[in-house]
């Protein structure tokens, strides 16, 4: 397991810790958020290692790697901690288990837990890997990317996002841990204030996951960005905006409040 630290500290506000998604990694899920965020707090980022056992235990094992960061190298101070996808996962189970460690919470495309129709994307998944990878990569960008980033892209962009996908052991595994996320008995727990954010094109997790994480952690808010499930692809410049707001001023608005949504 990796992390990296931006070091610098700015203006007394509180470090940021950022947790990928599903087969990601920080270069590739916040190679716009990190250095952006940093320009005005401390900035750590977590790169999980995909842990051995029943994927049942997945989402538990990944947060205390997350855990573990925060006590080496942000000991004794509440941190805001900020998950994307599976990272919005574990970010909720880290902040639900350890609330002593986390003191502002952010979950960007999350989902409480996975449903009958997330099942069967992650079916689908698991046949075209074992029959069709150029497919399944296709298929990868097909549910990440809105249809109106595609519309703007050329042949050749399109090309080097659906190339740009994973498809080994690693990302298996990890969509393993993804069929089995519940957060049902965590999510009550926890108790530091949270941002919900949801793409409003979001096949992955669509934005009824989001609302469901938003009715069941007492101290949510909740907005949507305009994008499909790639959010920090599509939007990176709108979630910096929010995730440093909320971390200057996590209480600006208060529990159960729904933020404007800004316009495209």
């Amino acid at each position: 397991m990796n992390f990296f630290d931006s070091l610098d500290e700015h203006s007394g506000l509180p470090p940021i810790v950022l947790v990928h998604g599903t087969g990601g990694s920080t270069r590739s899920h916040f190679g716009f958020l990190f250095p952006m965020l940093a320009a005005k707090q401390r900035v750590v980022a977590v790169d999980l290692a995909t842990p051995q056992g029943p994927p049942d235990e997945g989402q538990i094992r990944m947060a205390e790697q997350v855990q573990a960061v925060i006590e080496k190298v942000l000991p004794d101070r509440p941190v805001t901690l900020a998950g994307y996808s599976l990272g919005a996962v574990v970010a909720a189970t880290a902040a639900g288990t350890r609330p002593d460690l986390v003191g502002g919470l952010i979950l960007m495309a999350g989902w409480l837990k996975t449903d009958a129709q997330q099942k069967l994307r992650n079916d689908i998944w698991r046949a075209l890997r074992q029959s069709d990878v150029e497919a399944l990569r296709r298929y990868q960008a097909f549910c990440a990317f809105s249809a109106p980033l595609l519309a703007m892209l050329s042949d050749g962009e399109i090309e080097a996002l659906v190339s740009s996908f994973r498809t080994d052991d690693v990302m298996a595994a990890q969509m393993e841990i993804n069929r089995h996320v519940d957060l049902t008995d965590v999510a009550p727990k926890i108790a530091c204030p949270t941002l919900i954010v949801a793409g409003t094109d979001d096949l992955m997790t669509p934005f009824r996951q989001s609302k469901r994480l938003f009715g069941a952690i007492a101290d949510a808010r909740y907005t949507e960005v305009t994008s499909g499930h790639a959010m920090v692809v599509e939007r990176p410049a709108e979630l910096v905006h929010l995730i440093a707001a909320f971390n200057a001023n996590p209480n600006q608005y208060p529990a159960g409040a729904i933020l404007p949504t800004r316009r495209p």
